[in-house]
């Protein structure tokens, strides 16, 4: 007699964001997620996944699906203009609104572990920019 065995092999989980505390729904939210504090937080090109998202009602949300179980933190900022560059100003003090998860703010930037949160399933957050 034989024995079929089937493998179900799960899927990464899924992270949806919501991005709250805009202003307006001019332009677009700019999210990026990390998976490290390497780059952490100004160098979006080595987070995991960066998206540009549209704002409907002073919200953005996103789903990020195929994400692997892991230790993450996430910035966004609102990209009113649409240049796609966080406007800073004298000292480098960002003068468009942003936030990160966890709420974690400071003048410099958040710390990533102030901003850390765990991905195991499917999961959401949500933060707000403010500035």
């Amino acid at each position: 007699m034989m024995t079929t065995v089937m493998l179900l092999l799960a899927a990464n989980p899924s992270l949806e964001v919501t991005i709250t505390g805009l202003a307006s729904d001019a332009g677009e939210v700019r999210l990026a997620v990390f998976s490290s504090r390497e780059g952490w937080p100004e160098r979006d090109e080595l987070a995991v996944r960066r998206v540009a998202l549209k704002i409907v009602r002073g919200r953005a949300t996103v789903k990020l699906d195929d994400l692997p179980a892991g230790t993450y933190a996430a910035i966004a900022f609102h990209d009113a203009d649409g240049d796609g560059k966080l406007k800073k100003g004298l000292f480098g003090a960002p003068q468009e609104a942003w936030g990160a998860s966890n709420g974690a703010r400071a003048a410099l930037g958040p710390k990533f572990e102030a901003a850390a949160f765990v991905v195991q399933g499917d999961t959401r957050i949500s933060f707000a920019v403010e500035g």
